[in-house]
């Protein structure tokens, strides 16, 4: 029982060999609310946007299949590979949202994408 609950706890499921993660549980969230949702980081990465406004922290989850920008301790930019199906792209606010074959983004942010995505 106590796993079944870690399960629905996490948000995550594995269907069809895609990951499920709800948008809404780690948008805007901090580390450690997301960890809650994602478990502990694959990588810990530091950088500085290109306006120099905070030393912000990319985190890599799931070993590499989504990470996480952190700016001012709060997850606002979201990059994710096909393996993870992402649940509530309507319905969380969202200011940004890219997709392509091989990745997706989601800003949840007011800062440019050209301030983010400098350092990859």
């Amino acid at each position: 029982m106590a796993v079944y609950s870690f399960i629905l706890c996490l948000a995550l499921t594995a269907s069809q060999n895609r990951i499920k993660v709800d948008l809404a549980m780690i948008a805007g969230k901090t580390r450690q609310e997301v960890e809650i949702v994602l478990g502990a980081p694959s990588k810990v990465e530091s950088f500085v946007p290109k306006d120099g406004n905070c030393n912000c922290q990319r985190i890599i989850y799931l070993n590499g299949k989504i990470s996480l920008s952190y700016f001012n301790g709060k997850a606002e930019w979201i990059k994710y590979y096909p393996q993870i199906e992402m649940l509530n792209l309507r319905t969380t606010k969202i200011l940004a949202y890219s997709n392509w074959r091989t990745y997706a983004i989601v800003n949840v942010s007011t800062l440019e994408e050209s301030e983010c995505c400098e350092n990859g």
